[in-house]
């Protein structure tokens, strides 16, 4: 397309635009989509951080997140109806604390929406005591 400027003084100035369009869409993109705490003494604790970012140009809201199952944990909740604009995102605190030897595996699901619907983005973990 063009815009053009006339003006009353001088010729008419034409700017000429180009440009791609994106579709909306939200995107909760993890830094990381598993996790492997690697060996952990029975009874002590790993941690790491998992950080969601929108990498869309849609805001995205949380719809809810599963529960994990010992012996992982995420320290701190993700509320539902948490909204999560383009360009920011939330960190994930998760811990592994065997309580035996063996290995161990789960997964946690966060789930948004948005304008076009309902997406779920999961991450898988991994730990083995010992």
């Amino acid at each position: 397309g063009q815009i053009t400027i006339a003006g009353s003084a001088g010729p008419a100035a034409v700017i000429t635009l180009h440009g791609t369009g994106r579709p909306p869409l939200s995107r909760l993109s993890p830094s990381a989509t598993s996790v492997d705490f690697g060996v952990v003494r029975p009874g002590h604790q790993a941690t790491a951080y998992v950080t969601i970012s929108n990498t869309g140009n849609l805001p995205a809201t949380v719809a809810g997140t599963s529960r994990l199952a010992v012996p992982f944990r995420n320290v701190f909740s993700v509320y539902r109806g948490l909204p999560v604009v383009p360009g920011t995102s939330l960190t994930l605190q998760l811990t592994f604390r065997p309580p035996r030897s063996g290995t161990f595996t789960g997964s946690y699901q966060l789930t948004w929406t948005d304008a076009l619907g309902r997406h779920t983005q999961t991450l898988r973990l991994t730990g083995t005591g010992g």
